[in-house]
């Protein structure tokens, strides 16, 4: 394989040579790379295949989700009625990946057991998707860098934080496909400052509704993709005043349209960030009537000054509109806008500040520093990058700002929370390969063995792996130490008994019940096991999770109270587990401690389970 620019051959052989390379051909590459990705996580996809074990808690819950449709739960009904009954949990997610993964349970299911067909879609679906991704990025590249980019795209993006963890076999979760439609949604912008199309801005608004209906996951970078219409419109005027009008009235039809699709009628009156709701209807609906009321302007806004006052003057209306449908942004701006806002502040302090994927990016420098350095540092070498091709590709300048933007609030997120990493590094990318190809031009005509070794030496600062490799070198400070000596961390390797199935289903062995459990472990039970959890690592549930809280913390005749009012018959715990373990240390008279050092209160009778880590008892 080789990287170049992508220039034409002079002759027909040549020509044909190229037309039957593999790496001319975006789809045997997206192929091979999916393939490279089965095999670089062969041990997960064995895993899953002979023991059906999770990923993690959403891919155990998503999968009960489908079930429980499969079985005859409403469309609109996304309560968890297994979650802190008899209420249940009202989840943020849509049915809309349910769609999909349903179907290929049922298609397996016609000549496979139930379990067999379930394990089939899960390694199918994360695939397929897998395959999307890699074309997507190809896309993207191609039209950054030229047909010489296909490779050195897909190679770059097998290495990302995206490949390695949210497409892993297995995986049912919706950050996939929401990364999917992140990268789409850039490849349409693009598309939109190339020739201003209405075509362009149509794809970009159904892109971003659908993204919508999925989750609302993406929205810093929706308000990123409307932000780069609005400049496109700013800077361009009339050149782009078709894409401009036709992605607001795209964005405005499509919502509402996914919200009719994926929004019951019982829920219209709720007003939520965490999910498409009449809050983002709203928003949708009146931004994209902004856009089209701004671009039947371009007429008159001639110049760049005017189309700034009017676009400023759009904003501030829009943000006047928000602010009266919803004060308490100016009152509670976290509570009202963040989907952790909605958490209880004790189940915060207690639960969610120890949820890793929940933590600021830079909280890992000193406490975990060999897990900050394969996340930060490829996607700071990526920005880098991007710099580099705004500077040096005039030509491509105004799209090369355009991923910056993309890339930039990408960071952001990252940094607020480490979980949007995975969403930011494929885009961040583009700018190592950028990077990379400019070496490979730039060294063409030296001499010597080393000279093709360089473009690859020049993609490892841009990979994951190259500094996953450079974390382990030992690394030694105070806090450093100080994690490495807790009990959390030496039971860490221990722990994840506690998640494999056959250790889940020895609690088949108690009668179908309501369980006193740990948050950590709920979707996994409620995947492997008929039993109904109180607490749960969701944020809606708040109810269910301060019961738990509360019944691990208190001392022990105070929890037997808690315990009875909670209408659970028994209480679950696992150990080793870094969860108990945290419990212990915030209360050391706690429940969770006494259980930890071995007692038992006498209002516990302990059932024997056989070989598992679980632990239960009769809540007498």
């Amino acid at each position: 394989m080789s990287i170049g620019t992508g220039s034409a051959g002079s002759t027909g052989a040549a020509r044909h040579a190229r037309s039957a390379s593999l790496f001319d051909s975006p789809l045997k590459v997206a192929l091979l790379a999916v393939f490279l990705a089965q095999i670089l996580s062969f041990p997960k996809f064995v895993d899953v295949w002979t023991t059906g074990i999770f990923h993690d808690t959403d891919d155990a819950l998503r999968l009960v989700q489908v079930r429980d449709w499969m079985i005859g739960q409403g469309w609109f009904d996304l309560t968890v009625w297994r979650m802190d009954p008899p209420n249940g949990v009202f989840m943020h997610w849509s049915r809309v990946l349910d769609v999909p993964i349903a179907a290929l349970i049922g298609v397996f299911g016609i000549f496979a057991q139930a379990e067999t067909a379930e394990r089939l879609a899960r390694l199918t679906f994360p695939a397929a998707m897998h395959i999307g991704f890699f074309l997507a990025m190809i896309g993207l590249g191609r039209r950054l860098l030229g047909e010489g980019a296909v490779a050195l795209t897909a190679l770059l993006a097998l290495f990302t934080t995206a490949t390695t963890y949210q497409f892993l076999p297995g995986r049912l979760d919706h950050h996939g496909a929401q990364i999917i439609l992140l990268i789409l949604m850039i490849s349409t912008s693009l598309d939109a400052l190339k020739d201003g199309s209405a075509r362009a801005g149509f794809r970009a608004g159904a892109l971003a509704a659908l993204s919508l209906a999925i989750s609302a996951e993406n929205l810093p970078y929706l308000v990123t993709l409307a932000a780069a219409f609005g400049m496109m419109w700013i800077v361009k005027g009339p050149e782009t005043q078709k894409a401009f009008s036709a992605f607001g009235a795209s964005l405005a039809v499509a919502t509402a349209l996914a919200f009719l699709l994926t929004v019951g009628p019982q829920r219209y009156s709720y007003f939520e960030f965490d999910s498409l709701s009449t809050t983002l209807l709203g928003a949708a609906t009146v931004g994209g009537g902004a856009n089209v009321a701004l671009a039947a302007l371009s007429g008159r806004c001639r110049s760049v000054a005017s189309r700034i006052l009017a676009a400023t003057s759009a904003v501030i209306v829009m943000i006047a509109i928000a602010i009266a449908a919803c004060p308490a942004i100016l009152s509670d701006p976290k509570r009202a806008l963040d989907a952790y806002g909605m958490v209880d502040p004790f189940a915060r302090e207690v639960w969610l500040s120890q949820v890793s994927e929940a933590q600021p990016l830079w909280s890992l420098v000193l406490m975990r520093p060999r897990d900050f350095l394969p996340i930060a540092l490829p996607m700071l070498a990526g920005l880098l990058g991007i710099a580099l091709a705004i500077a040096g590709d005039r030509k491509a300048r105004a799209q090369w700002f355009v991923v910056a933007g993309f890339g930039g609030v990408g960071v952001l997120a990252a940094c607020w929370q480490v979980r949007a990493a995975t969403s930011a590094a494929p885009i961040l990318i583009l700018g190592g390969a950028w990077a990379v190809m400019r070496i490979a031009e730039m060294t063409r005509d030296a001499s010597g063995n080393i000279r093709p070794l360089l473009p690859l030496a020049a993609s490892l600062p841009f990979v994951t792996i190259f500094w996953a490799q450079v974390a382990t070198i030992k690394v030694s400070s105070p806090a450093t130490a100080a994690v490495a000596a807790t009990p959390s961390n030496s039971a860490a390797i221990s722990s994840e008994a506690c998640y494999e199935t056959a250790s889940l289903r020895a609690l088949n062995a108690l009668p179908t019940s309501l369980l006193l459990n740990q948050i950590d472990h709920a979707g996994y039970i409620l995947a492997e096991t008929p039993h109904s959890v109180i607490a749960s690592a969701y944020h809606r549930n708040n109810h269910g999770n301060r019961i738990g809280l509360n019944a691990f913390l208190a001392r022990p005749d105070e929890a037997h109270e808690i315990a009875r009012a909670s209408g659970a018959r028994y209480l679950v715990i696992c150990q080793p587990s870094n969860e108990i373990d945290s419990y212990a240390s915030r209360a050391p008279q706690g429940l969770a401690a006494t259980l930890a050092r071995g007692e038992t209160p006498a209002w516990l009778v302990p059932i024997a389970l056989g070989a598992t880590p679980y632990r239960a008892y009769e809540i007498r």
